[in-house]
């Protein structure tokens, strides 16, 4: 059997694990499966009101959460939700009135402006998975606003509301989403940097 090398061994993991971090590999992806929803099945269902509520204690939670992959989970399972059929407390969107549903959705809008706040472009490194993505959803929140237009103007006018609403949120969280972009440019140099100079080392040793 072939001797490895103790120190050879040592670098090579670094030289991978900087590889990872200068591609943009989330290492943590399959280390961390927390979510800010509980996803367990439930005997009975809760009501529109309850999940709203729900939905509104996920989006205060996120406030003080900085794990990434908690956060994308949440984001991934709230998504599924609303336009997957997926299902939260034993009821899924669809199921829901009107008003709840408008209700979820600028929750929704909330969630994702503040965890791309903490983590820009968070979503460009979510896998698709068969039919479902998660990368246009602004797409999607603007189909199922014209779906609201055409079915429930009344509701929709309600829609709007919180939609304007919105715009407070967004200019709330707009300078941390372009700081964190800037860091982001910053860590992804300062490593870049790192790996080029311990690479050319490495190579003279």
């Amino acid at each position: 059997m072939v001797a490895i090398d103790g120190d050879f061994m040592k670098k090579y993991l670094i030289l991978i694990l900087a590889l990872l971090l200068v591609t943009g590999c989330d290492i943590n992806i399959n280390l961390n499966s927390n979510n800010l929803i509980d996803t367990r099945e439930v005997e009975e269902k809760v009501s529109d009101d309850n999940l709203v509520q729900y939905v509104e204690d996920v989006n205060n939670k996120i406030d003080n959460v900085n794990d990434k992959n908690t956060l994308k989970n949440t984001f991934i399972t709230l998504t599924d939700f609303i336009f997957y059929d997926g299902e939260i407390k034993g009821k899924k969107f669809s199921e829901l009135k009107d008003d709840s549903k408008e209700e979820i959705l600028v929750l929704y809008e909330k969630i994702d402006m503040k965890i791309e706040s903490k983590f820009p472009n968070y979503k460009e490194n979510i896998s698709d998975s068969g039919k479902k993505t998660y990368n246009n959803v602004k797409d999607k929140v603007t189909e199922l606003r014209d779906k609201f237009k055409t079915e429930h103007s009344d509701i929709y006018d309600q829609y709007e509301e919180g939609k304007n609403n919105m715009s407070d949120v967004y200019s709330e969280y707009e300078p941390y989403i372009e700081e964190g972009k800037e860091k982001s440019k910053e860590v992804y140099n300062k490593a870049k940097d790192k790996v080029s100079s311990w690479y050319k080392e490495y190579k003279e040793s």
